[in-house]
C-alpha cells in the first residue's frame, strides 16, 4: 500500500493527553509526503503527525524510543 503522511502543523483545539501522547481530531498545516513500500520515516518528538489518506493496506512497524536522562 501507500499513503500520504502529514507531519508538523498544529493540533486542533480539542488536543488531549492520552498517556504520554497528545491526540486531537485534526491538525492544521504541516508537510505532506507520499510514502510507499520500503519507505522509512522518522517523526521527531512532539511533532504532530497523521495519515491523510491510505491506498490499499498500509503495514508498518512503529518504534518509540524513550528519552534517556542526560548525565550532569
Amino acid at each position: 500500500g501507500s499513503g500520504v503522511l502529514v507531519t508538523g502543523g498544529k493540533l486542533a483545539a480539542d488536543a488531549r493527553r492520552t498517556g504520554t501522547n497528545l491526540s486531537a481530531s485534526a491538525s492544521a498545516g504541516g508537510t505532506e509526503r507520499r510514502i510507499g513500500k520500503g519507505d522509512v520515516f522518522i517523526v521527531p518528538e512532539n511533532t504532530p503527525h497523521w495519515f491523510k489518506s491510505v491506498d490499499g493496506k498500509l503495514a508498518m512497524i512503529s518504534l518509540h524510543v524513550p528519552r534517556t536522562a542526560t548525565a550532569k
